[in-house]
């Protein structure tokens, strides 16, 4: 029997050390191998080879298929400058598809014959063993590539590449418009559509259109009600596993995006970049119908449908209609007298999480809006605007509010008044 190689760092094996060599270098991130032309590093010879060819190479074969040129650039790896083939072309009896991997014909037959590997807990399938691999993973919850810098764990390589980037600031994927860089090609890819205007993803439930699978996926899931993640904390449920995981944060307390001009913490990267732009004034999004301008894209869309008159967000229950889901979420709790968000000094629930934020301050007395040119301090950050205009001269957000108009505002957040 053949001697069997184990991964130290996980349940992977094989029959070839010079495979597993190349295999835990995912776990280590180690890139021993530099390319004699740029910058480029890998762990793996055939991956620098192939690279190198970019630079040496002065063959014009061109193909439209990728797989076809994989089969090609393996005659120059094998130094098969001249291009024949040395080795045996296997053939697929059901297309033109060649190539000289015994595994990758065998694979590839199976897209014409259907055969397929089964998940053992749904009904899952795929051509392919290592994705029912990866994929059983998300129901066993094994994560058996784990960061060397932090102890983020993931179930494939290729997700615990792109975060250790996160770590190494590596950024190899440049924008051929702008100066944008990214860890991975995909998001390259769904980034360069911004330029391009390419959305070839259509919702079959209205006209919306996307530039990736995923963000079709979950606006789906707003036609379906379909919100299969659940809070294991309360009954919340999301569209998608990012909301979940930054909701759940709102339990556990954790903030772990930290600004970088004053003390405030966010649960989300998203959040943090548009709180650094109240402290850089930066305010990229123009609206093309005046001179509002805003820090994020989802602001200015909103926005714009004030000048266009467009709601494309429908009541079920009556014929309200609004320009974002947030608005109409809110509004539906009105008909269904959905109270979701508790108070956990008294027994105060508001329709959205935002009235809460602001409630638990009048008990906490947490003033987190502090004015630049004294030392006034806000709950909300609507007060503090307001405020500053009263150092500026600029007219004020909300002039001359009557002490009556005041006083029910407070009872809005602090319903113990009332009483």
């Amino acid at each position: 029997m053949d001697e069997m190689f184990s991964c130290s760092s996980c349940s992977y094996v094989t029959v070839r050390k010079r495979d597993m060599n190349d295999y835990e270098a995912t776990h280590t991130g180690e890139k021993p191998l530099t390319c004699s032309f740029c910058e480029y590093r890998c762990s793996r010879k055939k991956d620098l080879k192939r690279h190198e060819l970019m630079h040496t190479s002065t063959c014009e074969y061109r193909t439209t298929r990728k797989y076809i040129l994989k089969t090609h650039e393996a005659q120059h790896i094998a130094g098969n400058t001249t291009g024949e083939t040395k080795t045996k072309m296997l053939s697929c009896p059901y297309c033109d598809y060649t190539t000289t991997n015994a595994s990758s014909i065998l694979l590839h037959k199976r897209k014409h014959t259907g055969e397929k590997n089964t998940c053992s807990f749904c009904d899952f399938q795929t051509v392919y063993k290592s994705s029912i691999n990866q994929h059983q993973r998300t129901h066993t919850g094994e994560k058996p590539y784990l960061c060397p810098h932090c102890d983020y764990r993931s179930t494939n390589a290729a997700s615990l590449k792109h975060h250790i980037r996160t770590h190494t600031g590596e950024r190899p994927y440049l924008c051929p418009h702008c100066d944008y860089r990214s860890t991975n090609a995909a998001s390259l890819k769904h980034h360069i559509r911004t330029h391009t205007g390419e959305r070839p993803y259509l919702c079959s439930h209205c006209d919306y259109r996307s530039t990736n699978a995923a963000s079709l996926k979950h606006h789906i899931r707003t036609h379906t009600g379909e919100k299969p993640y659940l809070c294991p904390h309360c009954y919340y449920r999301s569209t998608n596993a990012a909301s979940l995981k930054h909701y759940i944060r709102t339990h556990t307390g954790e903030r772990p995006y930290l600004s970088s001009h004053c003390d405030y913490r966010s649960t989300n990267a998203a959040s943090l970049k548009h709180h650094i732009r109240t402290h850089t004034g930066e305010k990229p999004y123009l609206c093309p119908h005046c001179f509002y301008r805003s820090t994020n894209a989802a602001s200015l869309k909103h926005h714009i449908r004030t000048h266009t008159g467009e709601r494309p967000y429908l009541c079920s229950h009556c014929d309200y209609r609004a320009t974002n889901a947030a608005s109409l979420k809110h509004h539906i709790r009105t008909h269904t007298g959905e109270k979701p968000h508790l108070c956990p000094h008294c027994d105060y629930r508001p329709t959205n999480v935002s009235p809460i934020k602001e409630h638990i301050r009048t008990h906490t007395g947490e003033k987190p809006y502090l004015c630049p040119h004294c030392d006034y301090r806000a709950t909300r950050a609507a007060s503090l605007k307001n405020h500053i205009k009263t150092h500026t001269g600029a007219q004020l957000l909300y002039p001359q509010i009557s002490e009556q108009k005041s006083l029910e505002s407070q009872k809005y957040y602090n319903p113990h008044l009332l009483k």
